[in-house]
């Protein structure tokens, strides 16, 4: 679908010195927030859509309270991506989604 031009991973201020190493390692910003995590993903998503320079939006979550970023992107223009893990994967997220990219939890 491209390359990735930004790629940022917010946790929460609990995240696990490990995790946010790994982030790094994996090429992501890490962007870590004391609050709630989903209204930076939001406020982080929203200036990616508002972005000329960017013609894909995608969105690692399984959360339905996504659906309006996802509709907001399409209706800027903008390729969406939604990927999601079962269960509680969105069926609205992702009959909204462009392209769907289901991964499965790892079994012990």
């Amino acid at each position: 679908m491209g390359k990735i031009r930004v790629a940022k991973v917010v946790l929460n201020q609990y995240a696990p010195q490990g995790l946010i190493e790994a982030v790094v390692n994996q090429g992501f910003e890490p962007i870590i927030v004391a609050g709630d995590t989903d209204v930076r993903v939001a406020i982080e998503a929203m200036e990616l859509i508002y972005n000329s320079d960017v013609d894909v939006i995608a969105l690692a979550t399984r959360d339905a309270d996504f659906l309006p970023l996802i509709n907001e992107a399409k209706r800027k223009g903008k390729e969406t991506v939604v990927i999601g893990v079962e269960p509680g994967f969105s069926a609205a997220l992702q009959n909204a989604a462009d392209y769907i990219i289901k991964m499965e939890a790892k079994k012990a």
